[in-house]
């Protein structure tokens, strides 16, 4: 039987690199609002009950709903069309949904809304770690491949929680 030889080409890297990117894009919104829950509660002032189960705490709650929900859509998704169509979904829908939510800022409902469109695109990102490294890394560089885009996951995170209380604190116009 011939062995099959593959070559590895150093595009990959850039692969990685973007998914990485995307990977901490969402992630990064995810936490948003988590990180400045007062603040945001504030800010939000009339436009939500903040007894009801719909407030700033929903925002976080609703990618962990949402990514059960869309967990086996989208791995059948990257499975059945492959990880470009299936990860370019994703960021297209993280970025209009992303961009929804800068935009419209001050609208409790809107920001609900694209949180939940960022919580759909979540799962064809978080879910094509491994058909990455598969596709695009050999054997013994799977396992970096695969860490790295797992610490991007991190890294949003860590962001989030950094980087957004520092706006509030830094912008006169909010609370803080």
């Amino acid at each position: 039987m011939a062995k099959t030889t593959y070559k590895a080409y150093g595009y990959r890297w850039v692969i990685l690199a973007v998914f990485m990117l995307i990977s901490v894009m969402i992630q990064l919104q995810w936490l948003t609002h988590a990180a400045v829950e007062r603040p945001a509660e504030v800010f939000y002032h009339g436009q939500f009950n903040p007894n009801s189960f719909f407030n700033i705490d929903f925002l976080a709650m609703v990618y962990m709903l949402v990514y059960i929900i869309m967990s086996f859509p989208a791995s059948y998704i990257i499975d059945t069309y492959g990880i470009r169509k299936a990860i370019g979904l994703g960021a297209i829908i993280a970025a209009v949904s992303g961009l929804l939510k800068g935009f419209y800022a001050s609208s409790f409902l809107i920001v609900v809304i694209a949180q939940i469109g960022l919580a759909i695109a979540q799962p064809f990102v978080l879910n094509a770690v491994t058909a990455v490294t598969v596709r695009w890394f050999p054997l013994r560089e799977r396992g970096l491949a695969a860490g790295l885009a797992i610490l991007a996951q991190y890294l949003g995170i860590i962001f989030a929680m950094l980087i957004t209380p520092v706006f509030i604190g830094t912008n006169p116009g909010l609370p803080g």
